[in-house]
């Protein structure tokens, strides 16, 4: 598995993963602009494995950074390519890119509901700052995670 940055040409196949890994999947227009802002307002990786078809995407995440806070703002893995370090492997790239950016606070959100992701957040030293009522548009919570001192 190779983590590189999302381009262009990745659209397709991250609006394919996001459509298969989320219940209410953001638009290709909000990738295209997304990838607009460039890597000093935001960082966005793809994850390839090599297949018998050549390189496929398997995992996407991207970041936004403000002020001092690299915030997640997705990171999805292909259901077959799961429990294989890719989610992990992205997460560190998101931080690292948030990082390089000057930030010293990770955050993110994610469904109460999402019992492996919170699983791999806390693995990694997130700790929960809290809930968010009603947060997705289908009206599940989301819980709020942070990982302070990423310096």
């Amino acid at each position: 598995m190779g983590l590189r940055p999302m381009g262009a040409g990745d659209i397709g196949a991250v609006c394919v993963l996001e459509e298969m890994t989320n219940p209410h999947p953001w638009p290709r227009c909000m990738f295209v602009e997304e990838l607009k802002l460039g890597p000093s307002r935001c960082g966005w990786l793809v994850s390839e494995a090599e297949t018998d078809e050549g390189k496929l995407v398997v995992g996407f995440g991207g970041v936004a950074y403000t002020a001092d806070t690299g915030h997640i703002m997705g990171l999805a893995v292909h259901s077959r390519w799961r429990r294989q370090g890719i989610g992990r492997q992205l997460w560190h790239g998101l931080a690292q890119c948030a990082r390089h950016a000057g930030a010293s606070e990770l955050t993110l959100e994610v469904r109460v509901s999402n019992v492996e992701a919170i699983a791999l957040y806390l693995s990694l030293g997130m700790v929960r700052a809290g809930v968010v009522p009603g947060y997705y548009s289908d009206g599940e919570d989301a819980l709020l995670f942070e990982l302070v001192g990423l310096q």
